[in-house]
Formats: C-alpha cells, sequence, structure tokens
C-alpha cells in the first residue's frame, strides 16, 4: 500500500481494445494531483489474440502498480490472477488488479460503481419493487445482478442474443433470461432499464422504448458520449435517464483504496471534470 506524498513513482494504467475514449486517465490524474501523488497513468490497448502474454509483461514490468481492465477483458484476466476477491469470484470477473506483498490481486468494483450511481442519481428508488431489464450479459451486467442481489429486487430480466438457456444458473432467484428479439414484448412491467452492451444505439438492439412503463428508470453505462444515442432515445420520449459517467467515477474510488491505502474524495471539481467532457 502506498501513503499520501510517497515519492516512489509508479505506474498504472487502464487496459482494454478499445480504450483510446477512456476517461479513467482524468479521474485518477485528477485524484494525482489532489493529492501530490507522482505516478503514471496510461492507456494500453492490447491485441485480443495476446492478451494473456502481454499482461503478465505489464503487470510484471519495473514499477508496476495496477491496472483498471474494461471491455473485453474483464472475464479473462480472471484466468491470470490467483488472488482473487470474493466479489470477482462470485461476479467471475475482474475490473482492479492491485499489487499486494509483490503478489497480483484481483477484484471487482464495478458493482460498488452502479450501486453508488444508481443512488446518487434516485434518491427515492426502491429497489424491493422494481422489476429490473438487463440488456447484455458480459462482464458489466454481472456485477450489476450480483449489486442487486446484495440489494434486494423483485425481478431481474436479462436480455441477450444468443440461446438465454445457456445462461440459466439455479444461484440466481428471480433472474430470467429472454432473448433480444424478444424485449418488446416483456418490457413492459420494466421500472429499470439498464443497457451493458456496447452498443448504445436502441435501434441497432431492436429496442423499442415505447412499449416501457412511463415511470421507467433508463440506465446506460456507456459514457462514452454524455448523450449516448441510447439516453438520447430515452430523453425523446420523457423518461428519466441515468449516465455512466458517474458508474465509472464511483468504482474508481474502491479501485485507489486498493492501490493507496485510503479514499479519495468524489468532489465537484472532478464530477464537473468528467461530465463536461464531449
Amino acid at each position: 500500500m502506498y501513503k499520501k506524498g510517497n515519492p516512489l513513482k509508479k505506474n498504472f494504467y487502464v487496459v482494454g481494445n478499445p480504450v483510446e475514449k477512456s476517461l479513467s486517465p482524468v479521474i485518477f490524474k485528477y485524484w494525482f494531483k489532489k493529492y501530490k501523488l507522482k505516478h503514471t497513468y496510461r492507456k494500453i490497448k492490447i491485441r485480443k489474440k495476446t492478451f494473456e502474454n502481454d499482461f503478465i509483461k505489464l503487470s510484471t514490468s519495473p514499477n508496476f502498480g495496477g491496472a483498471n481492465i474494461t471491455i473485453p477483458f474483464k472475464e479473462r484476466v480472471l484466468k491470470i490472477i490467483k488472488h482473487k476477491s470474493k466479489h470477482a469470484k462470485e461476479i467471475k470477473a475482474v475490473n482492479c488488479v492491485y499489487k499486494k506483498r509483490n503478489k497480483l490481486y484481483g477484484t471487482n468494483t464495478d458493482w460498488y460503481g452502479f450501486k453508488k450511481a444508481l443512488c446518487y442519481q434516485n434518491k427515492n428508488l426502491k429497489y424491493k419493487k422494481c422489476n429490473i431489464g438487463i440488456l447484455g450479459y458480459g462482464g458489466a451486467a454481472k456485477a450489476l445482478v450480483y449489486c442487486f442481489k446484495k440489494t434486494k429486487y423483485k425481478k431481474i430480466t436479462i436480455f441477450v442474443r444468443k440461446n438465454p438457456n445457456n445462461y440459466k444458473t439455479k444461484k440466481n432467484k428471480n433472474v430470467y433470461f429472454e432473448k433480444i428479439k424478444n424485449f418488446n414484448k416483456k418490457s413492459k412491467d420494466i421500472n429499470l432499464l439498464i443497457n451493458t452492451t456496447a452498443i448504445s444505439s436502441p435501434k441497432k438492439l431492436n429496442t423499442n422504448f415505447n412499449k416501457l412503463n412511463k415511470k421507467c428508470v433508463v440506465f446506460d453505462i456507456n459514457y462514452k458520449k454524455h448523450n449516448t444515442l441510447f439516453i438520447k432515445e430515452a430523453l425523446n420520449l420523457n423518461f428519466r435517464v441515468n449516465y455512466g459517467i458517474y458508474m465509472l467515477i464511483f468504482q474508481a474510488v474502491p479501485t485507489f483504496r486498493h492501490w493507496f491505502g485510503f479514499v479519495p474524495k468524489v468532489d465537484k471539481g472532478l464530477v464537473d471534470r468528467c461530465t463536461k467532457i464531449k
């Protein structure tokens, strides 16, 4: 663990493919400056074919401090990391890698970031009464299901492109899988709709918002633009919307704590800097 003002320079990364538009460097460089930490934070694009070998080289390089893992490697990195938190084991995805006693550890902070972002943007949302719809079932979606299991919920329907029978497990009570092409038939009772796919266009996903409950909250975890096509469509139909940038900000808090041993503050300066970037 590192302490405030520690002069030892370490290298930190966000690893993915694509990674060019990631705002993680904005967040961590803001905190580095705020707490006078003289470290580096860089984007690293790794080829999908060579991910395992390339990540091992990166994580064993001199002064490696830690890494954020993003699409499409959150599930693949799980196989490389020997020491995993209970969150990572249950979610089966890692988005935060850190070093402890010269050993690599992996955890998942997406579930925490989502929970905080949801609370931040919806002060009176009652999970227990929610029929939740999730588009996609990658590493991020699994973190969301884990989050809801901790807070309780009424029902979760997960819409996938492949055969729904491939995903069903006995572990998750009141969690159902449907083909995404059936969304328009199954969406009328949804109170909270979350897009976790990399596709941020309702038309490309073949989803029609006209069938949704008018009081439905629409959340897109994508944040490449503050108003994604998914969010724009929801706003045009007067739905309440939630922005993925807040999930990114809040998931970074426990990541920072794992790296440096103290909790950074999410202040107005950080939020303004992230939400004003186009």
